[in-house]
């Protein structure tokens, strides 16, 4: 790399842990973690600089972190990187504090909000809550997110929209790719039709998943999904 990078993880558990192995194995860095407590996963790793901080999810103590790290490390880059959902919102909410060296891998504050509204998708889903995974709640859940996703295409002015949901085998590719293209035509933004779980997609994510110690749910994401789950985990035990 041309230009110093200094990775900047916020978390302690097992996903700051294999984003800093990614780092060291792939451009062997060593990374810099703030957790809250002098335990877990990352802590007294050989490839992790890891400082413990109680109040690490409080606005004030998470700014002053990153300002006097990106302050000591002037002659880089300080790439901040939330390894959960707390550090993602206190990144998108407080980066324009950040020095000028900082890269914040993460989205804007407006539209994480956006994403993590869940009354449009409770107002989506009702009278389908019984319907199983991969039914008609599920493509109406493609449309509501697929249609933020070009939504927001249009107002950045992208070249195309699509999504990554084609990876998994629960997903139908066919209907993303549909929904995804009357989405274009009615927003003025291509969309990139896929499948990505042919030629081995989903094959090589599971393996790359298993290489960097990787959380992999079996359930799509939302609670009906979870709960029609954890019903067939029963009726099989």
């Amino acid at each position: 790399m041309k230009e110093k990078i200094y990775p900047l993880l916020f978390g302690g558990d097992i996903n700051v842990y294999s984003v800093a192995r990614a780092f060291h194995e792939a451009y062997g860095l060593r990374s810099t973690c703030f957790g809250k407590y002098l335990s877990g996963p990352a802590y007294r790793s050989s490839i992790i600089d890891y400082h413990a901080c109680e109040n690490n999810e409080d606005a004030d103590a998470y700014v002053k972190n990153v300002v006097t790290f990106a302050n000591s490390h002037q002659d880089g880059k300080v790439l901040v990187i939330g390894c959960g959902d707390a550090y993602v919102k206190l990144a998108a909410e407080n980066k324009h504090l950040f020095p000028k060296n900082c890269i914040v891998a993460g989205i804007n504050a407006e539209l994480l909000n956006t994403l993590i509204n869940k009354e449009k998708f409770y107002e989506m889903a009702k009278g389908l809550e019984k319907v199983k995974e991969g039914g008609v709640r599920c493509f109406k859940c493609y449309e509501l997110r697929l249609r933020e996703t070009a939504e927001i295409a249009k107002e950045g002015g992208y070249d195309y929209f699509t999504t990554t949901l084609s990876i998994s085998p629960l997903k139908n590719a066919a209907k993303l790719n549909e929904i995804g293209l009357k989405l274009a035509e009615e927003y003025g933004v291509s969309y990139l039709t896929s499948d990505f779980k042919k030629k081995n997609g989903y094959k090589r994510s599971v393996e790359l998943s298993a290489q960097y110690g990787l959380y992999r749910q079996d359930y799509c994401g939302c609670e009906f999904s979870m709960w029609q789950r954890l019903e067939e985990q029963r009726a099989k035990a």
